[in-house]
């Protein structure tokens, strides 16, 4: 029979061994805080560097692009450079081609000797660029016209001559005075570019109109841009309208009856021109029928059917086309980045 001591000190000594098992596990709670909260303070660092290094790809992308033309393939813009909350970030953007950019961005956490560097493509709308994209003077997803509906325009109006020696060199007759197919599921019409038709339709002013003649409107020996359907002068460039062009987009189908016009229209429905002539860049998203003697000078294309009606005709014209995106190059040079490329992350 054991002693009441003997009892007394073994409850002790469990006593003593719950106490050091306690201390233990508490010691082991401290440990794995540690590490969490070291854990998470690095993965909070690493947010903080790759947030920066967006903000530094952004910044680079959305800089003023006063100058980036004379930036070469594989030439870079200057680097751009801020802070976020005090966490410092860089960014720059490396040309690739005409029309394509690969952008960079370099962030680091506060304090912080490394860095994240987060790379991703983009896609910047370049006039010459989709002159050059161009398969045809006219492309549609639909019913083709007949050969003979559509030619190359061989007129070189005054405004064509600054490009006319790089349209000549690049550019085929051939090709402008022809009408192409194209993807009738995967034209995304009307669209220019990475620009589809939602993009256009927030960057050029919306005509809601489903029915107008769009005409010349001169007094006094000026321009009066202030008539909506003064579509400038096509036909007589030293005119007083002979340098206004427009820039249109119709959310859904558009007649045109009669009447002169020259700039850059986008139509989410059907357009119709009826003895209507158009010079410039004409986007469709439905079906274009030309009928009673129109004419279209310029680029065209269409997601659906195209119908040049006897009388009627389409002239391919890269200066043309290439006039009508140089003047509203400011407001269609929206970065577009390429999803489907990925991002490359590096850290370090």
């Amino acid at each position: 029979m054991k002693s009441p001591l003997g009892r007394e000190g073994t409850v002790l000594a469990l006593a003593l061994l719950v106490l050091v098992a306690l201390q233990v596990l508490a010691h082991g709670v401290l440990i794995m805080a540690r590490a969490e909260r070291a854990a998470s303070l690095a993965g909070l660092r690493v947010l903080q560097a790759r947030v920066g290094a967006d903000a530094g790809a952004m910044e680079a992308v959305e800089a003023p692009k006063a100058g980036w033309d004379s930036i070469g393939p594989l030439g870079t813009t200057p680097v751009v450079t801020g802070s976020l909350r005090g966490h410092p970030f860089s960014g720059r953007v490396g040309r690739l081609s005409r029309e394509y950019w690969l952008t960079e961005g370099q962030g680091r956490s506060m304090g912080q000797a490394w860095g994240v560097t987060t790379r991703y493509l983009v896609w910047i709308m370049d006039p010459f660029g989709r002159v050059m994209a161009a398969k045809g003077g006219a492309e549609a997803g639909g019913t083709m016209p007949s050969p003979a509906a559509v030619d190359f325009d061989p007129d070189r109006p005054p405004f064509c001559v600054p490009w006319q020696p790089a349209v000549d060199s690049l550019l085929s007759p051939a090709v402008w005075g022809s009408a192409v197919p194209i993807s009738r599921t995967a034209s995304g019409e009307p669209a220019l570019g990475h620009l589809g038709a939602s993009e256009l339709a927030s960057l050029l002013p919306a005509l809601t109109a489903t029915y107008g003649t769009p005409m010349t409107v001169s007094r006094l020996g000026r321009c009066d841009q202030s008539v909506a359907w003064n579509w400038g002068d096509p036909i007589t460039p030293g005119s007083p309208c002979g340098d206004h062009l427009v820039g249109w987009s119709a959310p859904g189908d558009l007649v045109l009856q009669d009447g002169v016009g020259q700039g850059l229209l986008s139509v989410g429905g059907d357009l119709t021109l009826r003895g209507t002539r158009f010079d410039g860049v004409v986007l469709v998203g439905g079906s274009l029928a030309l009928e009673d003697d129109a004419e279209v000078r310029g680029m065209v294309r269409v997601g659906d059917d195209l119908k040049v009606l006897p009388g009627s005709r389409i002239r391919g014209s890269p200066c043309r086309a290439l006039r009508a995106l140089e003047a509203f190059r400011s407001p269609l040079q929206r970065p577009v980045r390429i999803l489907e490329a990925g991002v490359i992350e590096e850290s370090g």
